[in-house]
C-alpha cells in the first residue's frame, strides 16, 4: 500500500481561495491522503460551511477551527502537530497544487530525500521556471548556492520525509519571535543536509498578489530571519571557503530585498529598523 501523506492546508478568510486549493489536492493521482484544513479562526462563516460539506463528502478531510487567530507560524506547526502520515506537504489557501500528479510524482524520490520540491507558477502571469534555478543541480552545494542565489522560499511548499527528517535530528521549526517568514532557518538546514531533490515538470501555483503584511513588522522579522540564516552557515559543516562564500550570496541577496523593504517605511520607522539593527552589535545589512 502506498504511504500516507498528510497535507496541511492553511487557511484564514479565504473560501474562495481554500474551495479551488482543497479540489486540487481531492483530484491528485496520488490518493492515500490526510488533509488537515487549519482554519486560523476565520470570520467569514463560508470558510467553515464549505470546508463541513467537503468532509461530509471525504473522509479524508479533517477540519480544525482555532478560537483565535495565534498567528501563522502557530497554524502550521498546529498542522503538523496532528499530522500522521510519514510524508508530509504544506498547502495555503491563495496557491493550488496545477499538475493533478504532483504528489505521485513527488513522491517517486521521496524515500531518499528529506525534501522533493517541484516547479511553480505565479499570479504575475510567467512561469518562473525553476528549472534554470535547480534544473543542474546534483550536489549539497549546488543545492545550497542555488538556494541562496534565489533567495525564494516557496521550496517549502514541497514534500517532506517525516521519518528521515527524526533520524538525522531536523525538526519543523517556525520561530515563535518571526511574525513573518516564519519558516525561520529550517530551509536552510535542510538545503545543507543535501538530501533534496527538485522535481521538473510538475508545478504548483503561488498567488503573489495576495495582501502584502505591515512594512515596518515584515522589516523587523527579516532582520531575526536574515541573522539566523547567517548563525546556520557559521555553524555548519562547510569548509572556511564555502562560508565566506555563501555569506558573501546571502549579504548580496538579502540586502537588496531589505533595503526594498526599508525604503517603504516612513522616516520615524526607518529609524527604529536602524537601530534595531544596531541592537545586536554589528551592521550584517
Amino acid at each position: 500500500m502506498n504511504s500516507l501523506v498528510s497535507i496541511g492546508l492553511l487557511t484564514f478568510n479565504r473560501p474562495e481561495g481554500l474551495k479551488k486549493a482543497l479540489e486540487a489536492i481531492l483530484n491528485q493521482t496520488y490518493q492515500n491522503l490526510e488533509i488537515i484544513v487549519a482554519d486560523n479562526c476565520s470570520e467569514n462563516p463560508k470558510v467553515s460551511e464549505m470546508v463541513n460539506q467537503y468532509a461530509m463528502q471525504d473522509n479524508r478531510i479533517k477540519y480544525c477551527r482555532h478560537t483565535r487567530n495565534l498567528g501563522s507560524g502557530f497554524n502550521g506547526r498546529f498542522a503538523i502537530s496532528h499530522a500522521t502520515g510519514d510524508y508530509y506537504m504544506f498547502a495555503a489557501d491563495d496557491d493550488y497544487f496545477i499538475s493533478d500528479n504532483l504528489i505521485e510524482e513527488l513522491m517517486k524520490h521521496a524515500h531518499e530525500h528529506v525534501l522533493c520540491f517541484s516547479d511553480h507558477e505565479t499570479s504575475f502571469g510567467a512561469n518562473d521556471n525553476m528549472k534554470n534555478v535547480y534544473g543542474h543541480c546534483e550536489t549539497k552545494l549546488d543545492y545550497f548556492y542555488a538556494l541562496l542565489n534565489h533567495g525564494g522560499g516557496t521550496p517549502v511548499y514541497g514534500l517532506y520525509n517525516r521519518k528521515l527528517m527524526a533520524e538525522i535530528g531536523l525538526n519543523f521549526s517556525f520561530e515563535n519571535d518571526l511574525e513573518y517568514y516564519t519558516e525561520g532557518s529550517m530551509l536552510y538546514k535542510i538545503f545543507l543536509t543535501g538530501l533534496v531533490k527538485f522535481v521538473p515538470n510538475v508545478y504548483i501555483y503561488f498567488d503573489r498578489n495576495s495582501k502584502k503584511p505591515e512594512p515596518l513588522k515584515m522589516c523587523y522579522s527579516f532582520i531575526e530571519a536574515y541573522d539566523r540564516n547567517i548563525n546556520v552557515i557559521m555553524n555548519s559543516d562547510l569548509d572556511n571557503v564555502d562560508k565566506k562564500n555563501a555569506m558573501q550570496i546571502i549579504h548580496a541577496h538579502n540586502s537588496a530585498y531589505f533595503y526594498g523593504l526599508f525604503k517603504n517605511l516612513n522616516p520615524y520607522d526607518q529609524q527604529q529598523v536602524f537601530y534595531k539593527i544596531l541592537e545586536k552589535g554589528y551592521i550584517r545589512l
